[in-house]
């Protein structure tokens, strides 16, 4: 399960009005499915886990097995990449890299994800997360490639999504308690980044 406070109208606001959009790490196709009820996007998904791929093919969807380090799209595909708690996943130079060659020039890529709000903190053992970056050194991952068009704090949002879980006791099966002690201790948050390609 992703832990993300991250909301489908949030993605709306900050996608092109129209257009080809790939969403990395997109599970069984939640996202997708919402952001196809508006029938304004051409999509695909893909994401590394066989069975989640079938259940959003079962679904009707356009979605690849494979990683967010090799995309096997060709240059200039999409209009907007999006990856919701799963650049945190991944390899992140690889991952950039990718994102700039099938991203179409002026393309965006909409980046929500956990941050550290200490110092960069690997978690081996987690399946929830594998790194979580200072906000600076996410960014640093970009330069060169995309220009930051908007960063917008949704910590808050996480904390309450949290306090939820564990009112509803649904916290237990989705996050290890190592997992929120490294978050604690991290002063974990969450962000969105709108990346547009130079």
């Amino acid at each position: 399960m992703k832990i993300s406070p991250f909301m489908p109208g949030v993605l709306e606001q900050l996608l092109p009005g129209q257009g080809n959009i790939l969403e990395i790490g997109c599970g069984s196709g939640a996202l997708l499915a919402s952001l196809a009820s508006s029938g304004r996007y051409s999509l695909e998904g893909i994401d590394a886990d066989p069975e989640a791929v079938r259940q959003a093919r079962a679904a009707g969807l356009r979605v690849r097995e494979g990683r967010a380090e090799k995309l096997p799209y060709s240059i200039d595909t999409f209009d907007a990449v999006v990856m919701e708690c799963v650049f945190s996943l991944c390899r992140p130079w690889q991952t950039v890299s990718e994102l700039a060659r099938v991203l179409r020039p002026g393309g965006w890529a909409v980046i929500a994800d956990l941050y550290s709000g200490t110092e960069n903190v690997t978690l081996s053992a987690s399946r929830m997360v594998k790194h979580l970056y200072v906000p600076e050194t996410l960014e640093l991952f970009f330069r060169g490639r995309m220009r930051l068009e908007k960063y917008q704090d949704y910590t808050s949002r996480l904390r309450s999504m949290f306090f939820q879980m564990m009112m509803d006791r649904t916290a237990r099966g989705c996050v290890a308690d190592s997992d929120l002690l490294v978050m604690k201790t991290a002063k974990a948050g969450y962000g969105v980044w709108l990346w547009k390609k130079i």
